[in-house]
């Protein structure tokens, strides 16, 4: 990522021709995208992954091939839709948590997969207070 004179950081351009060379084609799978976006929106300050519940979650845990809870990838023709389940800590503002997911995400998936990054569609799944720990009076 580069940064601009206004000072907001520039998305890497999606290097799709290091993908197809004379030598083969690499094909990466949604569910290595849909890793790389859940680890890259985990990286965020303020954010927590939704795991997966329901049938959702029991689905992703018998249907064999690599599954990332809380998160899914489209693929098409070297271009990625994401769709996001996070859970924004409180009292954090969930549009700019929310912005900076997408902005992160994008990045990390087109820097490490050369992949376009279409959309990021997110859902907020709770807003998690933090825990508070007591002090014990002996």
């Amino acid at each position: 990522m580069t940064s601009t004179a206004t000072g907001t950081m520039e998305i890497p351009a999606p290097r799709t021709d290091e993908l197809v060379t004379s030598r083969g084609e690499t094909t990466i799978a949604s569910g290595v995208v849909a890793k790389i976006a859940r680890q890259a929106a985990r990286e965020v300050d303020g954010v927590e992954l939704a795991g997966a519940s329901g049938v959702r979650g029991f689905l992703g845990r018998i249907l064999p091939g690599p599954t990332a809870p809380g998160v899914g990838a489209d693929l098409a023709s070297r271009r990625s839709a994401l769709d996001l389940h996070v859970c924004v800590a409180w009292p954090r503002p969930v549009a700019s948590v929310t912005e900076e997911v997408r902005r992160h995400v994008r990045a990390k998936v087109q820097e490490l997969t050369g992949y376009e990054v279409t959309d990021v569609d997110i859902t907020i799944d709770a807003l998690p207070a933090p825990s508070r720990h007591r002090a014990r009076v002996l």
